[in-house]
């Protein structure tokens, strides 16, 4: 579907919804900060999870929702999904991955529940941590995690029935809705601390769809904070300049590393840019770009956080244009010191409630259409102490 043909559609009728399955927490804004979860027995909140008090044993957890508003207008529109990542029948997926899946409207988080949705790890039902979250234009998404990573080569089905309902009680297109993906056999290895990838291994960072690491000279108009190289991640579907090691490009990429964390670090940092042909004309439309990171470490509540969007960071403050597959407007990177993007979300995250080794995925999303792209360079990642 072309953007030219996309544009001229009211921006009313997108929305979106996440489930998150290896990173799911909730968020009301795109901050950062870790979900508080329900217990499924006395439904009381708790702001912290430890690995000895998280027992799924007896359903998925619940997290907080958003407030939602009824339309006093009778909604008769369609109730679909737009937009899935990975990509529906994607495979080379990280056991320790994050799945989104994107809906056309808000959701009534009353119908959320293990009767609405359904996960299965080779056709045996699993459960995990589910919540929800305000996108920048305020529609609801949801998220779901797993606690322990896929196993090897399985085959991870999501199902989402006629009981998961919009704001106005309608239910899923044709009752139903189903997206699988394979799990892979590869392990992470972990950075022993920080990294400027200029001298990485394949089996530290497991990239899925059109992601690799590049050098500054690949890209017009970019320089690498520091050294030469970086990694990228994109929604290109077509003139690939990027090494992609997924079985599925375009639309949507993702890296997933993991870093052991140094005695002390309460902090993690990195630098990115986050560059897109959205800007400045799509601004303030449903074809809003998301670059996301999911920060999570086994048995505990994942984070979530929407770094940038097309919409969040609004007009840009660009410093330039970037030709590159196409011409590309950038933020600049942006870092604990230099956040030139006053709209960006600044890249130091609390992992204070993690335990190492701590896994990081970086993914970004076209969001609306397949025709307009976003590329996201990511370098630098380290780790500070507020001590």
């Amino acid at each position: 579907m072309s953007k030219t043909s996309n544009f001229f559609k009211t921006s009313a009728i997108l929305s979106t919804a996440l489930l998150s399955l290896l990173g799911a927490c909730a968020i009301d804004d795109p901050i950062d900060y870790t979900t508080s979860l329900e217990s499924p027995s006395n439904n009381e909140p708790n702001s912290e999870v430890d690995t000895q008090t998280l027992d799924l044993s007896n359903g998925s957890i619940k997290g907080e929702f958003p407030e939602y508003s009824v339309n006093n207008i009778t909604d008769t529109s369609a109730f679909s999904v737009i937009h899935t990542t990975p990509k529906n029948n994607s495979n080379n997926v990280a056991r320790k991955s994050t799945a989104f899946i994107y809906f056309n409207d808000e959701i009534n988080p009353d119908t959320v529940s293990d009767e609405s949705f359904e996960i299965y790890e080779n056709d045996k039902r699993i459960y995990g941590i589910y919540g929800g979250m305000l996108s920048t234009s305020k529609n609801t998404i949801l998220s779901l995690s797993n606690v322990v990573e896929f196993a090897e080569n399985a085959e991870v089905k999501i199902i989402i029935n006629e009981k998961m309902k919009d704001n106005d009680g309608n239910s899923i297109t044709g009752g139903k809705y189903e997206m699988t993906f394979q799990v892979t056999s590869e392990e992470i290895e972990p950075f022993k601390g920080e990294t400027g990838f200029e001298n990485i291994v394949a089996s530290n960072i497991l990239f899925n769809g059109n992601a690799g690491i590049v050098e500054s000279s690949q890209i017009p108009n970019v320089e690498a904070p520091e050294g030469d190289k970086m990694f990228a991640i994109s929604t290109f579907n077509s003139g690939n300049d990027i090494s992609s090691t997924g079985a599925i490009s375009g639309s949507t990429s993702s890296a997933v590393m993991e870093f052991e964390i140094p005695n002390g670090a309460t902090h993690v940092e990195f630098s990115y840019n986050f560059l897109s042909a959205e800007f400045d004309t799509y601004v303030g439309s449903t074809y809003d770009d998301t670059f996301t990171l999911t920060v999570s470490s086994l048995g505990k509540a994942p984070k979530v956080i929407q770094m940038a969007t097309v919409n969040l960071v609004g007009v840009s403050d660009s410093t330039g244009s970037v030709p590159f597959v196409e011409t590309l407007q950038q933020t600049g990177f942006q870092t604990n010191n230099n956040s030139s993007c006053s709209k960006c979300v600044s890249p130091k995250i609390d992992i204070t409630n993690f335990q190492s080794p701590i896994t990081l995925e970086f993914s970004v999303s076209d969001v609306g259409d397949t025709g307009v792209s976003s590329l996201v360079l990511v370098d630098n990642v380290s780790f500070s102490s507020n001590q």
